[in-house]
């Protein structure tokens, strides 16, 4: 979930790439490298992951503590977005979109913009 060690992973990964030859897309050890980071990437979507559902009315009483839960989970969703797209060159683009777009996007934050109140602010 960290912005910082996930882009100086994906830094690392990305100068062994290029500075040694036998660090490649084809090898065996950095597929299963890729495979882990895949794997880490889907428990986390599936265990950390929670926007809840009010209704609207809950969530238009901004102090409470439903709407600030539901704040804080949706930017949580936000940040993991990022996290999974600064994979981008590293892991396929069908990968990134299964797990942003598919399960992140579709399944948690574009519900959770539908329930959510419509502020002019």
């Amino acid at each position: 979930m960290s912005s910082s060690q996930t882009l100086k992973l994906v830094r690392l990964i990305q100068k062994l790439l290029t500075d040694y030859p036998m660090v490649n897309h084809d090898s065996k050890n950095t597929q299963a490298l890729m495979t882990a980071i895949h794997t880490r990437l889907k428990k986390t979507l599936d265990d950390d992951i929670f926007v809840p559902l009010y209704s609207k009315t809950v969530l238009e009483n901004k102090s409470q503590g439903p709407y600030l839960f539901f704040q804080r989970q949706f930017w949580t969703c936000v940040k993991l977005l990022g996290n999974i797209f600064s994979w981008h060159g590293l892991l396929s683009d069908r990968t990134l979109m299964e797990l942003g777009l598919d399960s992140l996007l579709n399944r948690y934050m574009v519900l959770s913009l539908l329930n959510s109140p419509v502020t002019n602010e």
